[in-house]
Formats: C-alpha cells, structure tokens, sequence
C-alpha cells in the first residue's frame, strides 16, 4: 500500500501525541483505530465499523459498505498512515520485547 505524499494532521498529531512516552496502552490503540475509522467516515466512507480483536496481538478489523474504488486506493491508506501505522509498528515492537523478555532465560 502506498504512502500517500500528504497525511491527516490530525492523525499524525495523534501518533505523535501517543509515541511520546514510548509506550501504547490499549486505550491509545483504540484511540487510534477509531480515529482511522472518522477518517475514513469524514472522506467518504459509509457504513464504517471496526473493532480491536486483540491488544496483545496487535490485532484489529475495519469494514465498510462503500462500493467506490477510491476507498480502498486513496482513502484507507490516507486514514492508516495518518493514524495508525506508527502505533501499530511501536505496539508490536513493544509486544516483541515483551515476549524476548519473558522467553530469555
């Protein structure tokens, strides 16, 4: 998926404002994840709906009943790299160490 050339200050506000301790509690990943879904909603999107399935792993889904292409070329990549992807990728790093952690002997 491209990044797009211009993102949502809004979200990339967001990300900064969440990476700022080094850490990502679940709440800031649900903040995150929703704030993707009002963007995708405020360019056009209908009939968004998303979840976070799994904190620990880092896992989450969105939907959405729009039928144009543009969705799924311009406007999902514009909202996930605007909000999401910087928490995603520091979420699992930080899960990561978690797990070197507790295996290590």
């Amino acid at each position: 998926m491209p990044i797009p050339s211009q993102l949502e200050p809004g979200g990339v506000e967001l990300q900064d404002e969440i990476l700022a301790d080094g850490n990502v509690s679940r709440e800031e990943f649900t903040r995150t994840i929703a704030g993707m879904a009002e963007c995708m909603t405020a360019h056009g999107a209908t009939g968004v709906t998303w979840s976070v399935d799994d904190y620990e792993r880092a896992s989450w889904s969105m939907g959405h009943d729009s039928p144009s292409a543009d969705i799924h070329e311009t406007t999902y990549p514009l909202c996930y790299y605007s909000y999401v992807d910087r928490v995603m990728h520091a979420l699992v790093e930080s899960h990561r160490r978690d797990i070197d952690i507790i295996e290590s002997p």
